[in-house]
């Protein structure tokens, strides 16, 4: 899935901060991000540009005000990273920025007006990327692209999830898992060079991942951390014999966490690997979480002969820390009750204006209560991540919900303690 790092808007609220004379607190129509803007930057109705965060602004003029307090450098290249910060006490996620901005861009033959839809993705037009942080060379040299073969693992940020897409969700159930800060890692079992529909093969291969890349099996002496998990866990072992008794095409993908390791927020003595999910590359999906249960629990019942994996010790690997393993988003309803209230005192107030008058929910009022609702949901599930994490009293990273009856629907929920503390 490629992210939608820059988008068209339309500001949706504008809403004062206490304490604040030049900025106030902005919505937009397209998702349920907060961003901080100046006082007299935009009016409700008027079309934007909306960047998440964690987006790489090039350098350019228009981007000049975040000179000193964004600035950074990847792959050798100067520009602006965007992360979450607080404003006399207001989050503010992202950048609002108005559409005339941007103008023309010859390059493209694209023009920045009130005509573009709102939603419509700009990240390519604009030159955004997602900001990578300098390259780990401890996980070892590259030897291609990752796979085209295997889904990468990147759901979808809450509050990216707008309308009626978020209703649907309601008849779903969920496992909710910990969200690890570490370095996500993919180990598969494929066919080489052979359509995967066909049964026709004479070689087999084992494969390790970076998020971004695959990795060569390092030379001796040399380090790849990805490498070390394979072998720790004995993964090319368990993962290819199982594939091949069950004629299954499998990957493993997980969080790799522990020392020199985004700071090693868990505080484990050591490196570990977590598994989050197993895709079936035969069929193009991620299987459901009862069989990634089953799955790792026959992985690990395969016991390794000593002869030939002579390591100290027996691992088993790990799943990553489930809190529920089927759960509804409103189990008992009482916090949709509340959303649904907040909406019908919403309906209350606007009635009282003169031009709302008679005409209450019909098609000009309908969106702002259905957007009502959708905030409230997203703000309820915000406040479920916060927590610490399993091991000590460190902000974890936030929650991730998979359906348990459709394992391609899946989001996440970062804490915004978490955001605002991390470097």
């Amino acid at each position: 899935m490629t992210r939608k790092l820059a988008t068209i808007t339309t500001i949706a609220s504008i809403s004062p901060i206490p304490g604040a004379d030049r900025i106030v607190a902005v919505t937009m129509t397209t998702n349920n991000w907060t961003c901080v803007a100046g006082r007299d930057e935009f009016k409700v109705g008027d079309k934007a540009v909306y960047f998440e965060i964690d987006s790489f602004l090039p350098k350019e003029e228009r981007y000049k005000f975040l000179e000193g307090r964004a600035n950074k450098t990847m792959n050798g290249i100067d520009g602006y990273r965007l992360k979450t910060m607080r404003l006399k006490g207001q989050l503010s996620q992202g950048l609002v920025m108005p559409i005339d901005k941007f103008g023309y861009t010859p390059t493209t033959n694209a023009q920045f007006d009130n005509s573009i839809a709102d939603g419509t993705d700009v990240t390519e037009l604009l030159g955004i990327q997602v900001y990578e942080p300098p390259k780990d060379y401890s996980q070892g040299e590259a030897k291609g692209p990752f796979p085209y073969f295997i889904s990468k693992t990147d759901q979808e940020r809450i509050q990216n999830i707008r309308g009626f897409d978020m209703f649907k969700l309601f008849d779903h159930t969920f496992e909710v898992t910990e969200k690890l800060d570490g370095s996500s890692i993919t180990m598969y079992y494929n066919r080489i060079d052979v359509s995967v529909k066909s049964g026709d093969y004479s070689e087999n291969s084992f494969g390790v991942c970076s998020r971004n890349e695959e990795l060569k099996r390092p030379e001796e002496g040399k380090v790849s951390t990805p490498w070390r998990m394979a072998d720790k866990y004995h993964i090319e072992y368990r993962l290819t014999r199982y594939c091949k008794e069950n004629n299954r095409l499998l990957a493993l993908q997980g969080e790799m966490c522990g020392p020199k390791v985004q700071g090693n927020p868990l505080g484990l003595r050591d490196v570990e690997f977590f598994v989050f999910d197993i895709y079936d590359i035969a069929k193009g999906r991620y299987v459901q979480a009862q069989e990634r249960y089953e799955i790792l629990e026959k992985l690990n019942s395969i016991i390794p002969d000593p002869n030939t994996y002579p390591f100290p010790s027996f691992n088993l690997i790990q799943h990553v820390p489930i809190i529920w393993k089927e759960e509804k988003i409103y189990p008992d309803l009482l916090t949709l009750e509340r959303a649904l209230q907040s909406v019908q005192e919403l309906a209350i107030e606007k009635s009282k204006e003169p031009e709302y008058q008679g005409v209450l929910m019909d098609d000009t009022i309908w969106p702002a209560f259905l957007d009502n609702i959708v905030r409230q949901i997203a703000r309820d599930l915000l406040f479920t991540a916060e927590g610490k994490t399993y091991t000590n009293s460190r902000d974890r990273e936030g929650l991730v919900y998979k359906s348990t009856l459709d394992s391609m629907i899946s989001f996440k929920v970062i804490n915004d303690v978490h955001l605002l503390k991390e470097d």
